[in-house]
């Protein structure tokens, strides 16, 4: 009964917090915050940062609700708020002329440091952390780092349309809780995550905000994070395969291009919007 009252509380609060702080950033007299998208519409950039207040209420409640489960909340907690420090970042400051992590490589080689790569850093670094203590092995230590760096990267790169990136969170974060049997209390973090998306995901369909790089930092860490807690060795492995499979093919693909020509995924995609994007 007390994980129902501890979920409730929280969506009463992201209901709040959510309107609030994107009305917040919109008002912003500076315009930092404010970006054009892919119709050239200004809307809120960094909409993607109202997870974290909302993530900070709930792991609390649970602090003190299951104080046994305390190395999970914390350690998730330790994840979210670097990767989403790292997003800040990348959103305000990030140079949209470099694209992809090679690329990104490349030009702080040559002395100019770019906001993606210092992302990958503090994403792989954050991962070991807390990998040390829950990986049984060296080879699942880097299973777990990879997949968590990997997945932050991954949810970014379905951030192109409006929802996109959060209907590809809400897929594979119902498929991950299938392999979370038995161990419920771990998950609530997650649980309570998807459930603040769906009240997010109105303002990303109606274009009013988008998550940027913060919040496809935090669900992707999220995802990739409960992946390296629930999923077995050899899960782990095939899944970390498709991320990479995903990341290699973005860099000479276009999604939009590739979901665009499917049928199925092309109605999935534009579900939501009123119509669908041709572009």
């Amino acid at each position: 009964m007390d994980l129902v009252v501890i979920t409730l509380v929280t969506l009463i609060i992201a209901r709040c917090l959510i309107q609030n702080i994107i009305k917040m950033l919109y008002k912003a007299d500076n315009g930092i915050c404010i970006t054009q998208n892919y119709k050239g519409k200004e809307i809120v950039a960094i909409g993607g940062i109202v997870f974290i207040p909302v993530q900070l209420a709930a792991v609390l409640q649970l602090l003190l609700q299951r104080p046994e489960h305390s190395y999970v909340y914390l350690s998730y907690m330790f994840l979210l708020l670097s990767m989403g420090f790292a997003g800040v970042i990348d959103d305000l400051a990030g140079d949209r002329r470099i694209k992809g992590f090679i690329n990104h490589v490349r030009s702080t080689l040559m002395n100019n440091m770019t906001t993606g790569f210092l992302k990958a850093l503090i994403g792989i670094l954050s991962a070991c952390i807390i990998s040390l203590r829950a990986a049984g092995s060296l080879a699942e230590l880097i299973l777990n780092v990879l997949i968590i760096t990997l997945y932050a990267n991954t949810v970014n790169i379905f951030d192109m349309r409006p929802g996109r990136a959060v209907k590809f969170f809400l897929a594979m974060a119902a498929l991950l809780l299938l392999s979370a049997e038995g161990r419920l209390a771990e998950a609530l973090p997650l649980i309570i995550l998807i459930l603040t998306v769906f009240i997010y995901i109105s303002y990303d369909l109606r274009e009013i905000c988008m998550l940027g790089d913060t919040g496809a930092n935090i669900l992707g860490i999220s995802l990739g994070y409960f992946s390296s807690l629930f999923l077995n060795f050899n899960s782990k492995l095939i899944l970390l395969i498709i991320l990479i499979f995903l990341n290699m093919i973005s860099e000479k693909l276009s999604i939009t291009s590739f979901i665009r020509k499917n049928r199925i995924l092309s109605f999935l995609d534009s579900l939501g919007r009123g119509q669908t994007d041709n572009r």
